[in-house]
C-alpha cells in the first residue's frame, strides 16, 4: 500500500511539473483551466504571443484585483470610500449620458443591414416581445441582475471593495436609473447581434465574422442548430463573437481596455471615471479608424474620400443623442452652463459628451483647468484629485462646499426651483 502510495505521488508531481512547464502556471491555480486553453490558442497560431503575454500578466489579474504590488489596507479602503463619494457626487444625472448608447447599438450594424434596428422596435411595443428579447439577453449571459461587479466596479475601477462600500454603489447606480439604461441597452444589442449574424451567415459574409474571429462555416453551423446561445452548447466560438458585438456596441470598461497602471489597485483613484475613455476609444474609434484606413488603402483616386465615412457615420449616430442628453441634463441642473445652440462651442460640447474625443480628452481636462487658474496635472487624475485640489486652491466658499455635496447636480435644481416658487 505504501509503495502504491508513493507511486501515485512521485506520478502526480511528475504531472504537476509538466503541466508547469508546458503551461507556466500550477495545477492548483484557479484559473489554470483558462490560462492551458490561452497557451494552447497561442501555440496553434490563434493568438499571438503579444495578446498571450497581455492577457495572462495583465488582463487575468486586473479582473483578480491582483495586478502590481500589493499597498496598504488604509489606503485600500480611503480609495474605496472616495470613489464612491465621488462617483455619488457627479453622476446623479449619469443616465443622460447614456443616451448615446443607443446610437453605438444602431451603429455597429453595418451599412445595409441597419434598417434591422427597426422590427426591434416594434418588439419593445409589445409584451411578448420584450420577454423573447429579455430571454435572448439572458440566456447568452449579457443581462445582469447584479450589475457592481460588471458595471460600477469595472468603469468605476474599484477592482476591490468591502461589502458596505459595494451595496452602496449598487444601490445608487440601481436608483438613478443607469443600471436599467445599461441592461436595456445591452438586450438590444443582443438581440441585433443574433438577427445580423444570421442574415450574415445567410449571405455569405465571411468578412464581417473575420471581424470577430468566427469563420463563415462555424456561423452557417450555429444557424443550422437552430441558433443556440449561451456557452457549452458546441458553438462556443459564435456565442463569444456575440458577447464582442454587444461589448463593441455596449461601453462595458473592464480590465482589457484599461491599460496597465489603471488596473492595478494602488492606483485606482486616479483612474476612477476614466475607463469609458479608454473602452471607448479602444472599442470603438480604433474600429472606426481601422475601416477608415482599410477603405483609403483599398480606394482609387476620388474614391479614397470614402474613408471618411465611417467617422462621419459614428458622428451621426452618436451627436443627436449627446445633444438630446446634454438639452436634459441642463434643464434640470444648471441652464446657464448651456451655450448657444448652433455655436461652436454647443458642437464641440456635444463631440465630447458622445466620446469622441477619445483619448485627446485628457489634453482638453487639462486645457480647460488651466484656463480656470486649477493644474492642468491634477486635471487628468480623475474626480477626486481634481476636487480636492479644487477645494484646496479655492477654499471652503459656499460655491465649492455645494459642489461636494452628494448629488450636488439634483440637489442645486431643487434648491432652484424652491427660491422661483
Amino acid at each position: 500500500m505504501g509503495v502504491a502510495w508513493e507511486r501515485a505521488r512521485n506520478y502526480r508531481h511528475e504531472q504537476e511539473t509538466e503541466f508547469m512547464e508546458r503551461y507556466g502556471t500550477d495545477l492548483a491555480d484557479p484559473m489554470a483551466g483558462l490560462k492551458k486553453k490561452l497557451k494552447d490558442d497561442e501555440m496553434a497560431g490563434r493568438l499571438s504571443s503579444r495578446d498571450y503575454e497581455r492577457v495572462t500578466n495583465e488582463i487575468i489579474p486586473g479582473y483578480l484585483g491582483t495586478l502590481g504590488q500589493d499597498t496598504h489596507p488604509m489606503w485600500r479602503k480611503a480609495q474605496q470610500y472616495l470613489m464612491v463619494y465621488q462617483s455619488l457626487r457627479v453622476l446623479s444625472t449619469g443616465i443622460f449620458a447614456q443616451f448615446v448608447d443607443a446610437g453605438l447599438v444602431a451603429h455597429r450594424a453595418e451599412s445595409g443591414y441597419r434598417k434591422q434596428v427597426l422590427p426591434l422596435m416594434r418588439e419593445l411595443m409589445n409584451k411578448e416581445g420584450r420577454t423573447e428579447m429579455m430571454r435572448v439577453a439572458k440566456e447568452l449571459g449579457v443581462w445582469q441582475r447584479d450589475m457592481l461587479q460588471h458595471v460600477v466596479t469595472d468603469t468605476m475601477g474599484a477592482l476591490s471593495m468591502d461589502s458596505r462600500t459595494a451595496r452602496v454603489q449598487e444601490l445608487f447606480f440601481r436608483y438613478n436609473g443607469m443600471h436599467f439604461a445599461t441592461n436595456f441597452a445591452r438586450m438590444m444589442s443582443a438581440n441585433l447581434g443574433r438577427r445580423l449574424f444570421k442574415m450574415y451567415a445567410e449571405d455569405g459574409r465571411a468578412d464581417l465574422f473575420a471581424e470577430l474571429n468566427v469563420s463563415l462555416e462555424e456561423a452557417q453551423a450555429w444557424l443550422n442548430d437552430g441558433m443556440p446561445l449561451g456557452f457549452g452548447k458546441g458553438h462556443d466560438n459564435v456565442n463569444g463573437a456575440l458577447h464582442q458585438f454587444v461589448d463593441e456596441s455596449v461601453m462595458f470598461p473592464d480590465p482589457a481596455t484599461r491599460p496597465r497602471l489603471g488596473n492595478d489597485k494602488r492606483f485606482q483613484l486616479f483612474f476612477h471615471l476614466k475607463s469609458f475613455m479608454w473602452a471607448f476609444t479602444n472599442n470603438v474609434l480604433m474600429r472606426v479608424y481601422n475601416q477608415g484606413l482599410s477603405r483609403f488603402r483599398s480606394g482609387q483616386g476620388m474614391a479614397k474620400a470614402a474613408a471618411v465615412l465611417p467617422a462621419a457615420s459614428l458622428a451621426a449616430f452618436t451627436m443627436p443623442l449627446a445633444m438630446l442628453g446634454m438639452e436634459m441634463r441642463w434643464m434640470i441642473t444648471d441652464p446657464n452652463r448651456r451655450p448657444a445652440t448652433g455655436s461652436m462651442a454647443y458642437y464641440f460640447e456635444a463631440f465630447q459628451r458622445a466620446g469622441l474625443t477619445g483619448y485627446a480628452q485628457l489634453g482638453i481636462d487639462a486645457n480647460l483647468a488651466e484656463e480656470h487658474g486649477r493644474s492642468a496635472l491634477f486635471a487628468v487624475g480623475g474626480p477626486a484629485v481634481s476636487h480636492f485640489e479644487e477645494l484646496g486652491t479655492s477654499g471652503p466658499t459656499a460655491n465649492s462646499l455645494e459642489r461636494s455635496l452628494p448629488a450636488y447636480p439634483i440637489l442645486g435644481a431643487l434648491r432652484d426651483l424652491a427660491r422661483a416658487e
